[in-house]
């Protein structure tokens, strides 16, 4: 089992997740009256997702929090890293994001050794998957597909996110990596969102 930090979001937002103000995106939400329906039956992903992966997904995220830093613990935490991404590949923001969010929940990671940062703003034709060793603070870059729902105009550039059973849209947010295994698209890792705009993924069979 790998357990790393994975942020997924787009850059320039003032937070990782999508409902930040001056994010260009639209967000839909699960309703609370059918969240438990959703759990009981969701197969997005062409899979069903049992009771006994539920409850490890459940497990896996337990405890997870955003940072609730001020300026100077910010600060003094991204001094920590000043070693990470020498050469400036991945966006600032959402390095600084991510870094703070690892630091605060380092704790309840069983893998620490790295963090990967998704930049859904670039086009999916392009490296926006970065890899980052937490210990050499090198960045190892690539190309990662998005949901076909959130890019409803086909151009290579989602618009729309969801954290909705069957929307096919990708879910912002901070995610933990979670068991591997071979299904229906062959050697699979799961995920276990960390944050409101991604809790269902798991269920979703979003992998």
């Amino acid at each position: 089992m790998v357990r790393n930090l994975v942020l997924s979001a787009v850059s320039l937002c003032a937070l990782s997740l999508a409902a930040a103000a001056g994010c260009a995106t639209t967000v839909e939400e699960p309703s609370s009256s059918s969240a438990e329906t959703e759990r009981e039956t969701s197969r997005e992903g062409d899979e069903e997702v049992s009771a006994d992966e539920l409850a490890l997904g459940d497990a896996n995220r337990a405890g997870f929090t955003e940072p609730t830093y001020d300026d100077t613990e910010r600060a003094a935490v991204l001094a920590k890293y000043t070693h990470i991404d020498p050469d400036d590949v991945v966006p600032q923001l959402l390095q600084e994001n991510a870094l703070q969010y690892y630091h605060f929940n380092k704790a309840r990671l069983e893998n620490s050794a790295y963090v990967t940062i998704v930049d859904m703003s670039i086009h999916s034709g392009t490296p926006r998957f970065f890899l980052i060793d937490m210990q050499s603070g090198a960045v190892t870059s690539t190309v990662v597909a998005h949901g076909e729902g959130s890019d409803p105009e086909d151009d290579g550039i989602p618009s729309t996110f969801g954290n909705v059973n069957d929307s096919l849209m990708t879910s912002l947010g901070y995610y933990k990596t979670a068991e591997t295994y071979t299904g229906r698209w062959g050697f699979s890792l799961r995920l276990d969102g960390l944050s409101t705009t991604n809790s269902i993924v798991r269920e979703r069979a979003v992998v």
